[in-house]
């Protein structure tokens, strides 16, 4: 909902043909406002996805063998990269949003130079 507002309220801006000097700036503020929401999405999105590592009891760990430590240890690593490339990936995502959005601004503020 939060982003569907920033949204209308960036198109409203957008729309208005008469931008004073002091809020050309309103512009590219709310595209800062919605990359760090769509930042705060991503990392909240990427913790609910994750799962925390399971662990065995501690009993159990002094039974397995040196082969099943390696094997969970690398398993970890896969997780770890797999969700840094994910949070990586998410983050070009409203790179790119942010990128859209200020090119928006800077076509609106040529529009109201002429």
């Amino acid at each position: 909902m939060k982003k569907i507002s920033t949204c209308l309220l960036l198109l409203s801006v957008l729309s208005s043909g008469s931008i004073c000097a002091q809020e050309k700036n309103l512009c590219k503020i709310l595209c800062v406002s919605e990359k760090k929401e769509c930042r705060k999405t991503a990392d909240a999105k990427l913790q609910t996805d994750t799962h925390p590592f399971i662990t065995e009891s501690n009993s159990n760990s002094r039974n397995q063998s040196g082969q099943d430590m390696q094997a969970r240890i690398n398993s970890r690593q896969t997780q770890k990269n797999d969700s840094k490339n994910l949070r990586i990936e998410k983050y070009n995502a409203c790179d790119s949003s942010y990128m859209q959005c200020v090119k928006l601004c800077a076509q609106e503020n040529k529009k109201d130079a002429k």
